[in-house]
């Protein structure tokens, strides 16, 4: 569960979108092992980002004409 709020704003080469995404871990067993794996959850968010943005810029570049 969470809560995300997009910012949006004009920058100089287009458009800033800004997502901070506030999470909230209810599952007492995730919750309690959280400091331990820490580093896992770390790494698996930074995979998972750079794959939405390497699908985000392919589908950017198939947009140009």
């Amino acid at each position: 569960m969470g809560e995300g709020v997009w910012t949006i704003s004009p920058a100089e080469a287009g458009t800033r979108a800004v997502l901070e995404w506030n999470i909230e871990v209810r599952k007492g067993l995730v919750r309690r092992l959280t400091p331990v794996l820490r580093p896992l959850f770390a790494w698996n968010h930074g995979w998972a980002m750079a794959r939405g943005l390497a699908s985000i810029a392919a589908l950017a570049a198939r947009a140009q004409p």
